[in-house]
């Protein structure tokens, strides 16, 4: 028969084991909501970022039309249109050769 000193740690040891366990699994819950709330608000935190780095660009571009739209070739019917293709073909030329500047944020 088991003695009563084998029962009494085994019951300390039963007891001990399940406030850890259930410990354990709180933390963890607790830490994984942490963890996921801090990658939302990272996540929100980037993407505004990247919004608004896009809208520069669009603004950069949209400047940029507006600029070649301002350009009197484009209005003068005296000129014809295949010369008109091809002073834009000549400025897409030069612009891969001299890239126009872009912000980088």
């Amino acid at each position: 028969m088991k003695s009563i000193k084998f029962k009494v740690v085994l019951l300390f040891f039963v007891v001990v084991f399940l406030v850890t366990a259930t410990m354990g699994i709180i933390t963890i819950n607790i830490v994984s909501e942490a963890m996921m709330e801090d990658a939302r608000y990272d996540m929100q935190q980037i993407a505004e970022i990247e919004a608004k780095n896009l809208s520069s660009r669009i603004d950069i571009d949209l400047e940029y039309i507006e600029a070649l739209a301002q350009n009197g070739i484009i209005h003068d019917t005296a000129i014809a249109d295949d010369k008109k293709n091809g002073f834009f073909l000549l400025k897409k030329h030069n612009e891969q050769v001299i890239p126009r500047f872009r912000l980088q944020t």
